[in-house]
């Protein structure tokens, strides 16, 4: 089942100390497990154990030691306003190295087939859904799930609209 899925080293940092893994439901279609490598370059084998594909969000869980842990944030509306500054954090198109980190501010929220989610204007790229919005205190805010616009060959093109999926919908 483990179809050689491969996170790259993580900026998908467990949301618990108990192994926890929060992702986009489409980074893990079709598998129950996936290969986790961890930014210090430990690999774990974690199991999709909750994944809900009308929201786009899955939970994995691995187990280990001294794993590193995200605080999450506050989405709501009161908290989260519309021009606060936010980060984007991932490999996009796969491409390892340094963890590629953009910054953008929240442009507003959209009300999408009955779901809201935060419009960002930071980057958010193929290989990087699933990666953490963060705000500037390092809390997670939203789970990145994607950009709509128009794309070439997966590469999007002129401008896009980018969506994070509010953490609170998350927790």
């Amino acid at each position: 089942d483990n179809k050689n899925l491969q996170f790259t080293p993580s900026e998908k940092k467990l949301i618990e100390e108990a192994g926890f893994i929060l992702t986009n439901a489409h980074v893990v279609e079709g598998v129950s497990s996936a290969r986790i490598k961890m930014s210090d370059g430990r690999l774990f084998i974690g199991s999709v154990i909750g994944r809900d594909e009308l929201i786009d969000l899955a939970l994995l869980k691995v187990s280990g030691s001294e794993l590193p842990v995200v605080e999450l944030g506050n989405s709501d509306e009161n908290a989260l306003r519309q021009g606060d500054e936010v980060f984007t954090l991932g490999y996009p198109f796969g491409l390892e190295g340094d963890v590629k980190f953009k910054e953008g501010t929240i442009s507003g929220r959209q009300t999408y087939e009955d779901a809201t989610y935060l419009e960002t204007s930071a980057e958010i790229h193929p290989g990087n859904s699933g990666g953490p919005l963060v705000n500037r205190f390092g809390q997670v805010v939203g789970v990145n799930v994607g950009a709509y616009g128009k794309s070439i060959g997966g590469i999007s093109v002129g401008e896009t609209i980018k969506w994070a999926i509010p953490i609170n919908i998350a927790k």
